[in-house]
């Protein structure tokens, strides 16, 4: 199995993530057990709604625990003054637009723009670059570059 490298804070948000919806799947659990006790749920729409909302929940666990399964942790390497894991990187866009994030291997959980995943779009491009240099990448068609601002631990 192919490893993905990440950072040990990436390991801990997706253990947080994982524990997350262990909570909540308890949550579902315990809601259809209480529905079932009133008899017939073949035709109870409320029990159907819980038990899709029990398999979205399962099948996200899932692919959380296969992508801590398959991780590799790895220390950020903070004498390159290249953007890699760990990193924080201020980038231009060609309006002008400056934003800052810290460069993870995994960026899961609710949408945090301070944190950009490796394996997104943006991370891909900014591999490797120095401050200075020019990064392009493609979202859903559209072209995209950045200037490197700065790097930073």
């Amino acid at each position: 199995m192919a490893s993905m490298k990440i950072l040990a804070e990436d390991r801990k948000r997706l253990e947080a993530e994982i524990a997350d919806i262990d909570s909540r799947l308890r949550v579902v659990v315990n809601e259809k057990v209480a529905s079932h006790e009133g008899g017939d749920v073949f035709h109870d729409a409320g029990f159907k709604n819980l038990s899709n909302e029990e398999e979205a929940l399962m099948n996200q666990r899932r692919t959380l625990v296969r992508m801590l399964d398959m991780a590799e942790v790895v220390e950020p390497d903070l004498e390159t003054d290249s953007v890699c894991l760990g990193k924080i990187v201020t980038y231009r866009f060609s309006d002008g637009r400056v934003s800052s994030a810290r460069l993870v291997g995994i960026a899961i959980g609710a949408c945090d723009t301070s944190l950009v995943s490796a394996r997104a779009p943006l991370g891909v491009a900014l591999l490797g670059k120095k401050t200075g240099q020019r990064a392009r990448y493609e979202v859903r068609g559209r072209k995209i570059e950045v200037e490197i601002v700065e790097v930073s631990n």
